[in-house]
């Protein structure tokens, strides 16, 4: 484990004399002037190039940022090219403007019987690396530009909580409808006098903002109601 953290945070308790009763710990092992991060384990420790120590390895640079240490799981890029992505990244303001990418890797035994091809054929794949927030907490400001500022964090108060934030991403991005809540029962009760008044449902739906869809599930239950014996 390899916490990014600011320099003046303080980690004493008996975890970590634990860990140091094993020979363990938390040294220091990379100072850096700035941080970037969309996520864990997808970040960079950056210096300015003025500021960079004697025999740090750098794994790129620009006129004013060099990129000293990188995490990138779940990306298409080595170590070099994904400091170079951060880089272009911040200078554009934009995550929008990390390249695309080819790897070439060798193909596993089981695509290799899928695809009726040999084992350890070469696949050259495509991809960009994708600085997108993992939501496993809540963000304080979900409009924040991770190229241009930052924001805190914090937990889900229940997991009903996160399923409806997961839900509300997904209304966003088209990927799902949103639901609408049901009618109080004073609502429910509106409607049902003016269905039993005659009014069509489509005018219900026009005095009440209902939609048609629910008004016709409250009549066909109104109706029910009235033939039971």
């Amino acid at each position: 484990m390899n916490p990014v953290c600011a320099a003046d945070t303080g980690f004493s308790g008996p975890a970590l004399e634990a860990l140091k009763s094993v020979g363990s710990g938390f040294p220091v092992k990379h100072a850096a002037d700035a941080a970037f991060t969309s996520r864990a384990r997808v970040y960079g420790l950056l210096q300015r190039v003025d500021s960079i120590r004697p025999g740090e390895s750098v794994l790129a640079q620009d006129d004013t940022w060099a990129v000293v240490r990188v995490a990138r799981h779940a990306s298409i890029e080595d170590k070099p090219q994904f400091a170079e992505t951060l880089l272009m990244c911040i200078k554009a303001g934009s995550a929008d403007v990390a390249p695309i990418r080819k790897r070439v890797r060798l193909m596993s035994a089981e695509e290799a019987v899928h695809e009726n091809k040999r084992i350890n054929d070469e696949v050259v794949e495509e991809g960009r690396t994708v600085f997108r927030w993992d939501n496993k907490r809540r963000l304080k400001n979900r409009d924040a530009n991770i190229c241009t500022s930052w924001t805190d964090t914090q937990p889900y108060a229940s997991m009903q909580r996160q399923q409806g934030a997961d839900r509300q991403r997904k209304v966003r991005a088209g990927q799902a409808r949103r639901k609408r809540r049901q009618p109080g029962p004073l609502k429910r009760q509106h409607v049902e006098k003016l269905l039993a008044e005659g009014v069509a449902v489509r005018k219900v739906a026009q005095l009440t903002g209902i939609p048609k869809s629910t008004i016709w599930d409250i009549k066909r239950k109104a109706e029910m109601r009235g033939s039971q014996p």
